[in-house]
């Protein structure tokens, strides 16, 4: 249905604007001496009948305005998109979210791209990425030991440190390299530290791994003990927990291992637990410590890999 005239029964030619994501978007159209605004339909589409010569259309919802100057000279369409998530091409798994880390395909709002295995990335259409982006990184988890020496069970894998860049500038056509840290393996008497994660330039180190001490990290490694205690891992950036003078919990980076440095936000980077404290695998993609296992011939637990995360910059002078 055409909702709106260029004047009376005068010709004109009928003009579709196709809003993408569009519903309930207002358009207007000017040529200088009149203008029209409309509404989409839930098809995104709203339609006019302008007369021939130059038109200004502006598409706008939800704060996104975007527009375009078209020269009407016969029946047509017009697209217009409002998407704020980025056009890219990645060789590596990742996962298009909103904030709540529900999965989304289009957005007129914010948006996080999770990078979850190594890959190289390239914009090709910056929607929503023009003021740059912001970037939070973990790094590989700490594997954990199993016992030390005899009676004497390891400590827990630091989790990995965390890192966080804001309002940096992307371009369009540049290759960004994403490595995503490993997490460190786990071992009878040893194991190993995580590995390093990094966006571009922008790195975050592996959480170290856990022996008689709890391992160093993002947050600390609970220590190892005597029989069958050890210390609980640290979270949020805390050091791990320690059985005793002789025994202690890894150093945490003493700041938040929340999202974009939000301690509000989601948290990653869990120190892994000393013995008898609730043996795991870090997890992938949380950059947690392994925990160690029992006394004995048992080998401590690896540690999560990590993670990249970028969004929308939020903080735009």
């Amino acid at each position: 249905m055409i909702i709106n005239m260029s004047g009376g029964g005068s010709p004109g030619k009928i003009v579709t604007v196709h809003v993408t994501p569009g519903t309930g978007a207002t358009v207007t159209c000017t040529n200088g001496k009149k203008t029209y605004t409309g509404t989409t339909d839930a098809n995104g589409d709203a339609i006019f009948k302008l007369a021939k010569g130059q038109w200004m259309i502006t598409a706008e919802n939800s704060g996104a305005s975007i527009s375009q100057n078209v020269s009407v000279m016969d029946d047509c369409t017009v697209n217009i998109s409002l998407e704020q998530i980025p056009d890219f091409t990645y060789t590596g798994d990742y996962e298009i979210v909103n904030d709540n880390d529900t999965p989304i395909t289009s957005t007129l709002g914010d948006w996080k791209i999770r990078f979850l295995t190594s890959g190289t990335l390239t914009f090709t259409a910056l929607n929503g990425a023009e003021n740059g982006i912001d970037v939070f990184l973990v790094g590989g988890g700490g594997g954990a030991a199993g016992d030390v020496k005899e009676a004497y069970a390891g400590g827990g894998g630091g989790g990995g440190y965390t890192t966080t860049q804001k309002g940096i500038p992307v371009e369009i056509g540049t290759t960004y390299s994403v490595s995503i840290g490993s997490g460190g393996s786990g071992g009878y008497r040893s194991g190993s530290t995580g590995g390093n994660t990094s966006f571009a330039n922008i790195s975050a180190s592996g959480g170290k791994y856990g022996n008689a001490h709890g391992g160093d990290g993002g947050s600390g490694g609970g220590s190892g003990g005597s029989g069958i205690t050890g210390g609980l891992g640290g979270t949020n950036g805390s050091d791990g927990g320690s059985y005793s003078s002789g025994y202690n919990g890894g150093k945490g980076q003493g700041t938040t291992t929340g999202e974009f440095g939000d301690s509000s936000a989601t948290k990653y980077s869990n120190g892994g637990h000393g013995l008898s404290r609730g043996g795991s695998a870090g997890g992938n993609n949380t950059g947690n410590g392994g925990s160690a296992a029992g006394a004995g011939s048992s080998s401590g637990y690896k540690g999560g890999s990590g993670i990249v995360i970028i969004r929308n910059a939020r903080e735009v002078s």
